[in-house]
């Protein structure tokens, strides 16, 4: 649990600065840029996204997998791919 609020807490900070951005280098258009609805699609967006990426990492994968070295590699690839686009 304690990750899934570690990345709910990166794509948090992450809004804000993209909120902050806005502000500083578009103000004429952050109205229109900016709405609630775009806000409320953003977090149900990275909350979905902070659950899978906490099921994609979870050592519990080994047990949804029958073969563990395929799991092994599924879960290494998830690991890697997660630090490298990050």
């Amino acid at each position: 649990m304690f990750v899934f609020g570690a990345y709910k807490t990166v794509f948090a900070v992450f809004m804000l600065k993209m909120d902050r951005y806005v502000l500083a280098c578009k103000p004429l258009s952050y109205s229109t840029l900016i709405t609630k609805t775009r806000v409320l699609h953003g977090i149900i967006f990275f909350w979905i996204l902070s659950g899978t990426l906490v099921l994609a990492t979870s050592p519990a994968l080994y047990q949804f997998v029958h073969a563990p070295e395929v799991a092994k590699k599924m879960f290494l690839f998830i690991l890697f791919s997660i630090f490298w686009f990050s």
